[in-house]
């Protein structure tokens, strides 16, 4: 019997060989999944049970959606997914007084454990306590002693959060990519048409001064929702605005995009060709706070609310 945490071989033997294909591609990316150094997904993403988890999710979704099948960069998505789940399982508040030094023990780094500070977060409060006093300490031996059905139902929740933002964006992960492509062009016209001049005058910068394409950027923004581009607390709250809009998010989340660009907007204007593309594969969003993020979404909405606007009336005209 397989011991808990452990890959299942999932019969390689008795699979046609593009699933055979898919699966070993599966393996070979888990271990190069993006997860922030130090962080709890870090840590998380060591452990053969959430490797398994990983393993499992990711198979069988791409076995349920051949025209999409498997592509790097799902990992990168679903890990954030699988850690938010096991969080309150192994996780425990502790509360401190002042701010913790540098040198506190309670920062040592560890193997087995990982400190998610929540400090600068700027959030109210969650049942009547404000973690802006609190860290969260990740326990990642815990894993080894929950039941197997507790695992299980973290495993199939997961999935179906998985799938629920995933199942809405496969032609984009087809072989055409054409999701992806339409995404991108819509960002494009969003920047110069939803942001008067400044949006015109970035767009212009962009591609007409440096020779750029929007694709050259915004791709991997489309292609892995734009979890390689903050750190896990504030992507974190991201994906729950994902969740809240539904099956529509992908046009939200194209929204978010043209709003993150803007947010540079001077960064990028005052750059060439060279630090353009440099600036926009690292942008400077380590050190940002729960309110830059709320600024961000704040922005998106608003492009979002006016798209939906703009479509109502175009309808309304049609049945007129």
């Amino acid at each position: 019997m397989l011991q808990q945490g452990q890959a299942v071989d999932l019969g390689m033997k008795m699979l046609p060989e593009w699933a055979r294909v898919v699966l070993r591609q599966i393996r070979i990316d888990i271990p190069r999944t993006h997860a922030q150094k130090g962080s709890v997904a870090q840590q998380l993403l060591e452990e053969g049970i959430v490797q398994a988890m990983l393993e499992r999710i990711l198979f069988v979704w791409a076995i349920r959606h051949p025209a999409a099948g498997y592509v790097q960069g799902l990992n990168d998505m679903l890990l954030p997914m699988i850690s938010v789940l096991l969080q309150p399982i192994v996780s425990q508040p502790q509360q401190f007084a002042t701010q913790p030094s540098q040198n506190s023990s309670s920062q040592s780094s560890s193997s087995q454990s990982a400190i998610i500070s929540t400090e600068q977060m700027r959030t109210p409060t969650i049942q009547g306590r404000s973690i802006m006093r609190e860290q969260l300490i990740i326990d990642c031996t815990k894993l080894k002693l929950i039941p197997v059905q507790e695992l299980r139902a973290v495993e199939a929740d997961a999935y179906y959060c998985f799938a629920a933002l995933i199942d809405s964006l496969q032609d984009s992960y087809t072989h055409a990519q054409l999701g992806i492509q339409r995404m991108v062009a819509l960002m494009e016209q969003i920047v110069r048409k939803g942001f008067g001049d400044r949006g015109q005058r970035v767009a212009q910068h962009l591609v007409d001064d440096c020779g750029m394409d929007f694709m050259q950027f915004s791709f991997r923004w489309m292609n892995c929702l734009l979890v390689r581009e903050f750190p896990p607390r504030l992507y974190h709250r991201l994906l729950d605005s994902y969740f809240s809009i539904g099956s529509t998010f992908g046009t939200f989340h194209v929204c978010v995009c043209a709003a993150l660009l803007m947010y540079f907007e001077k960064d990028l204007l005052a750059k060439d060709f060279q630090g353009c593309v440099m600036f926009l594969q690292v942008l400077p969003t380590e050190k940002w706070v729960y309110v830059d993020m709320e600024k961000l979404l704040s922005s998106a909405n608003r492009l979002y609310s006016a798209l939906k606007s703009v479509k109502t009336s175009n309808n309304q005209n049609k049945i007129g």
